[in-house]
């Protein structure tokens, strides 16, 4: 398994136990509140020719888009970010309300960018 790999794995491990909430696979169809790990952008500053040194993995809070959906984006984002923060060797930066594309819907979501070494 390679060091993103590994990351993402730690991600998954971390989300998957905050309470309330679901996880879900990237392209899965979200139909609770939950979060999704998408594809990291990677960077090999390094002067090790190809080798990873950090992966920035977006991570989405998703939830249904219904009259409770900002109470409950609210209700999990920093349950989120405390999780996510709990990681060894990982940065947390702001969570930026956006659409989540789920299937043939688009979803109200907060998107956390997590910044996590791989070296």
């Amino acid at each position: 398994m390679s060091s993103t790999a590994d990351a993402a794995a730690r991600l998954t491990e971390t989300l998957r136990a905050v309470s309330g909430l679901r996880f879900y696979k990237l392209g899965a169809t979200v139909d609770r509140a939950g979060v999704v790990v998408g594809m990291p952008r990677i960077k090999f500053e390094t002067y090790d020719p190809g080798t990873a040194t950090t992966a920035e993995f977006p991570v989405f809070l998703v939830v249904p888009f219904d009259e409770q959906a900002q109470a409950k984006l609210w209700e999990f984002v920093e349950p989120v970010a405390a999780a996510l923060e709990s990681i060894s060797d990982t940065t947390v930066g702001a969570a930026d309300p956006t659409i989540y594309t789920s299937g043939k819907s688009d979803l109200p979501a907060y998107s956390f960018t997590v910044e996590m070494s791989l070296s």
